[in-house]
């Protein structure tokens, strides 16, 4: 579903009305994250009995009707493209939208939390609307976050604001949390927080999707197309995947600065026939396209917890990915998935996957031990960590 912010900076409300029946708490979430993140990290929250009303501040409206979600979205009426000067002017714009939007809300709504993602920019916008109200924030620590506490005034701006006012972490996992005490954040401020997904629309086919009339792809890469997710190297090792299964397929979902060099890299190695880059899916289209495949491939040098690890097994894929992040506190070897060390080769890319192209045997061995992750991302096991914060917050 494709939608756009709206055309002037009035504030706007989706049609669903919020129930505020109860006194029960009512949450601003400020965000900039693309449209399925915020999603899957609203979901839980919105699960959660207590949580009146969610006010989503937003430039642009997501996918998703709920009865206690309004959205306030702002507009950012100057063109995307252009001169460098102009894009640094919108990009400010959007700052100031950012910050003055979510300050209007939490007035309004008499916030009594704020939820953000990404502590730079957006963590330490939301923490200034939230001190300038007296009310608590919860910031979602995410994907590359982590490098923001390695040093420098970000991580010192971060941990001041983090000891000195109501400013607290969540984190895909023990891992991060651990790297963040390391890096100076006190215990009391982190929570691990589960990454969950809707379970009840990403979910397998019976048929797997080999005895459909759709189009089918034996690996799926999804991401965006930036080097740190290494897209160029799954294609080098495609190239020999391809060489010893000539008609096995690869699927490459996302776009990004690389998309052009990315097809020249196709088309230099051959790979035309048996290899899609199809640029950005909607959320069902990308559901399908899981649904068709057997491989989740993902390479990168860094991240949090990617969703898209997630959703594609929750369609019942095997996946084969790098130990970075909390990746692997849910991916053991051998045993749900692959995991490969976190900068393999080409040629260890390569490897794994043709392994499992050779051997149905194990590859349906690794689909069942990957089905019985799939508890873990239930978004019942989120709405119990929001329980706990939403404790804290009240006392």
């Amino acid at each position: 579903m494709t939608t756009s912010a709206p055309p002037s900076d009035t504030n706007t409300q989706s049609e669903a009305t919020p129930s505020r029946q109860g006194g029960g708490m009512r949450v601003v979430w400020m965000s900039r994250t693309n449209a399925p993140n915020v999603i899957h990290h609203l979901e839980p929250l919105l699960l959660h009995p207590t949580v009146a009303q969610v006010t989503l501040v937003r430039n642009e409206p997501i996918p998703l009707e709920h009865p206690k979600l309004i959205q306030r979205c702002y507009a950012l009426p100057l063109p995307g493209k252009g001169g460098r000067m102009r894009r640094a002017v919108r990009f400010v714009w959007h700052l100031f939208r950012f910050l003055l939007n979510g300050w209007r809300a939490i007035r309004r709504e008499n916030a009594d939390l704020v939820v953000t993602i990404n502590p730079v920019p957006y963590g330490i916008l939301a923490w200034l609307a939230a001190t300038l109200t007296g009310t608590p924030l919860v910031c979602l620590v995410i994907g590359d976050d982590m490098e923001h506490f390695k040093g420098g005034w970000k991580q010192a701006l971060l941990l001041r604001l983090i000891r000195t006012s109501r400013f607290s972490l969540t984190v895909p996992g023990e891992v991060q949390k651990r790297q963040l005490m390391e890096h100076g954040v006190p215990e009391s401020a982190i929570t691990p927080l589960p990454h969950t997904i809707n379970r009840q629309r990403f979910r397998p086919t019976a048929a797997r999707g080999f005895h459909d009339h759709g189009e089918r792809f034996d690996v799926v890469f999804v991401g965006a197309l930036i080097a740190g997710k290494r897209p160029d190297r799954l294609l080098a090792a495609w190239s020999r995947v391809a060489g010893a299964f000539p008609s096995a397929r690869l699927a490459m979902v996302g776009d990004g600065p690389l998309e052009s060099s990315l097809a020249g890299q196709v088309k230099d190695l051959g790979l035309e026939t048996s290899v899609s880059l199809t640029g950005s899916l909607s959320m069902d289209d990308l559901i399908t396209l899981y649904q068709r495949s057997r491989i989740f491939c993902l390479p990168s040098a860094s991240e949090g917890l990617p969703f898209v690890l997630v959703e594609s097994i929750c369609c019942g894929l095997v996946p084969v990915i790098t130990d970075v992040g909390a990746i692997g506190e849910v991916i053991r070897d051998r045993m749900n998935g692959r995991l490969l060390r976190a900068d393999p080769s080409v040629g260890e890319i390569a490897d794994a996957l043709i392994e499992l192209l050779d051997s149905r045997e194990e590859l349906n061995r690794l689909h069942m031990g990957a089905a019985l992750t799939m508890e873990a991302f239930d978004h019942g096991r989120a709405t119990a960590v929001w329980d706990g914060i939403l404790r804290t917050t009240r006392s």
